[in-house]
């Protein structure tokens, strides 16, 4: 597969975890359970405000911001 089949499925991945972000936040009460599939998918609307499983949770949006622009850098310098 070449380099940009791998770069549009990856945008097209991106943009429906963006849209349905989007969605839940719009029509889905917060911490409301929502039926999509009857007997199949039930959605509950949760947030997440840290990094990974709460990681950083309490700290500044600002802040996590930061920590995550760094991640990558420790990645590619690695």
């Amino acid at each position: 597969m070449k380099l940009w089949h791998s770069a549009v499925i990856i945008a097209v991945l991106l943009a429906i975890d963006l849209v349905s972000k989007i969605w839940i936040r719009a029509n889905v009460p917060l911490y409301e359970l929502t039926t999509l599939i009857p007997n199949l998918i039930d959605l509950t609307h949760v947030q997440n405000r840290g990094v990974s499983f709460s990681f950083l949770s309490d700290l500044d949006d600002s802040i996590r911001f930061l920590c995550s622009l760094e991640y990558p850098s420790w990645q590619l310098l690695g």
